[in-house]
């Protein structure tokens, strides 16, 4: 996502959500919430993980009201039993698109369907020469 506000603007946050049947309500999380929001709320993805509350939630929200917003929709989801909210109050690197994720090759090209492993940078398969426009 990218905007124009400050990373000041924005709340940034983890909510770690406890609910008796996770894969399921992690799945319905992400399956309502993660490709809505545009600049207003992002929820990043929702991971089901080994301890007392097994959902951990990263949302990245325009300002508080459409943090609280957010907060409210994904936290009283049928399955959700109780939940912690940790607000972001700084993070590093700065800014924050420095940051590390993996991804392998070929899950970018599953995902994309348009970008071989073997095509890597190459949105066309043929030499700019071959362009019909120049």
């Amino acid at each position: 996502m990218s905007t124009g506000q400050t990373p000041k603007d924005r709340v940034r946050a983890w909510i770690l959500l406890r609910a008796g049947y996770p894969d399921k309500v992690a799945k319905a999380i992400y399956d309502q919430f993660g490709k809505d929001g545009g600049n207003e709320f992002v929820v990043v993805r929702a991971d089901v993980v080994d301890g007392d509350y097994n959902i951990v939630i990263p949302i990245d929200a325009a300002d508080q009201s459409h943090f609280s917003a957010t907060e409210k929709k994904v936290t009283s989801l049928r399955g959700v039993t109780s939940h912690i909210t940790l607000t972001v109050t700084n993070h590093y690197p700065t800014p924050t698109y420095l940051a590390h994720g993996f991804t392998t090759l070929q899950d970018f090209a599953d995902k994309l369907r348009w970008i071989h492993p073997d095509e890597w940078g190459r949105v066309q398969k043929k030499s700019p020469g071959d362009n019909p426009w120049g």
